[in-house]
């Protein structure tokens, strides 16, 4: 949602976080933040996945969330190769509109995920 009264904060950490400084923008540009995913939450500081460790302890995570997509997901289980873990998508557009809902499992548990299969 824009939120007009805050522009000019946003400009400032848009100018801040921008590596090749400010840019020139027409004097009417709104400024607003944007949500994006970051990969690197489900990286554990000595680079294994935060789900393959997880999966070890439990015996399926479910996660609900508005930027991680089943897309999102299946790069992170392909990049890591963790043919160890199955996993689902399992929002119900009809109830959940603005968030997913993923589980992930051990992969003898792939039978009994909700939803359709993603991994």
């Amino acid at each position: 949602m824009r939120q007009l009264s805050l522009t000019d904060y946003f400009e400032a950490l848009h100018s801040l976080a921008s590596p090749e400084g400010p840019a020139v923008v027409p004097g009417d540009a709104v400024f607003f933040p944007l949500r994006r995913f970051d990969p690197g939450s489900l990286v554990l500081a000595d680079g294994s996945s935060l789900l393959e460790q997880l999966c070890t302890v439990a015996e399926l995570a479910i996660i609900e969330d508005v930027d991680l997509t089943p897309q999102l997901l299946k790069a992170h289980l392909d990049t890591h190769g963790l043919d160890c873990l199955a996993a689902s998508d399992a929002t119900d557009p009809r109830r959940m509109h603005s968030a997913y809902l993923l589980c992930v499992a051990n992969r003898c548990l792939a039978s009994c995920l909700p939803g359709r299969r993603i991994w």
